[in-house]
């Protein structure tokens, strides 16, 4: 019973780590010399700020996630299903948005909305003076919604908690590696995964 609760669980997660994977190292093999010693260059993170022109209340700097989800909200037919995507764009060296698209699970009202605040960060990029204009930045944006929290309700199956909770650590686990990718620019490898098609012990 519980493997028949897990699979899809482990279904999705192994959808997602590979679609992580594959977003913190693909490479365009089209590049030039000059476009990779760009590229090597942007890996520190310093040549592109976002910022929306505005302060929140109490002072403090509005952050990326704030534009992003801006007109986005939470749906409640969704009930505790949570739902994902990862946005794809490139952002050059004019502060233009190119080659936005996105992988997941979400409505397309809610894809097009987020594409659209995507596409509306145009001018509030602040990119380093001696950044080339020709030059660009590849960005990825997870999105997640979790649903109900917590999964209590009298409609909450256990594979809708288990489903709930393995995302929910699947989010923690993303942050934590885009930090570590971002302060020590670190090399993230293949996922290793096993299901049920493996020999049993």
């Amino acid at each position: 019973m519980v493997d028949s609760l897990a699979r899809p669980v482990c279904n999705t997660i192994f959808i997602l780590l590979h679609i992580l994977f594959i977003s913190c190292s693909s490479h365009n093999t089209e590049e030039t010399e000059k476009s990779r010693e760009i590229n090597t260059k942007e890996l520190a993170g310093e040549n592109f700020t976002f910022d929306c022109g505005y302060n929140r209340k109490l002072g403090n700097g509005c952050e990326l996630g704030d534009w992003i989800l801006d007109s986005v909200y939470f749906d409640r037919k969704q009930g505790n299903k949570p739902i994902w995507a990862f946005f794809y764009f490139k952002v050059t060296g004019a502060g233009k948005v190119d080659s936005l698209f996105y992988s997941g699970t979400v409505s397309s009202e809610i894809a097009n909305k987020i594409k659209d605040n995507i596409y509306k960060t145009e001018g509030h990029w602040k990119i380093s003076s001696d950044f080339p204009s020709e030059g660009y930045q590849w960005f990825v944006l997870p999105y997640f919604n979790l649903g109900d929290l917590p999964c209590i309700s009298s409609l909450c199956t256990k594979e809708d908690s288990i489903f709930q909770w393995s995302i929910r650590m699947l989010v923690e686990n993303i942050d934590k590696t885009q930090g570590i990718l971002s302060e020590h620019r670190a090399r993230i490898f293949p996922p290793v995964t096993i299901d049920s098609r493996f020999p049993k012990m």
